[in-house]
């Protein structure tokens, strides 16, 4: 499936794992072109953060500097729950969202945090659930937030 980079006036406006994401963006959030990304490229700037992306201009170059924090349950948990929150209220209060979402929704309901050691060191929350072999489909790049956030 193909990835991709959505850009608007100002820069990067999301990071999408589908065509289907990427027209979603284009016809609903002020975007204005796209450019497909390679898997590898993708998954090193939102799960490993080893490779970043330049805001304004979408280069995607190494990452001299990856984080590494140690991440507890709770931590995740509620970053977990904010990702879930921002995807009901996208598909609530947005016309045609991609079909893959309402699934995407039940998949990030069902990720079991108990079967995880804590805590985990890692880039991010979401590499902390990439180390123990839970991907996140469609993360926080591509799901607009609510306005509660």
């Amino acid at each position: 499936m193909a990835k991709h980079i959505v850009f608007n006036n100002i820069g990067v406006a999301a990071l999408v794992e589908s065509d289907e994401a990427k027209d979603w963006w284009l016809n609903n959030n002020n975007a204005i072109s796209s450019e497909v990304i390679s898997d590898n490229d993708y998954e090193a700037v939102v799960y490993t953060l080893t490779k970043q992306i330049n805001n304004q201009t979408g280069e995607i170059t190494n990452n001299l500097s990856i984080p590494s924090h140690d991440f507890s349950k709770e931590m995740v948990r509620n970053l977990l729950n904010e990702l879930i929150e921002n995807v009901e209220y996208t598909i609530a209060n947005y016309p045609s969202v991609p079909s893959t979402w309402p699934t995407i929704e039940q998949s990030l309901k069902n990720i079991n945090l108990d079967s995880i050691t804590w805590p985990v060191n890692a880039a991010n929350w979401l590499d902390a659930l990439h180390k123990n072999g839970i991907t996140v489909p469609s993360p926080v790049g591509e799901i607009p937030c609510s306005p509660n956030k």
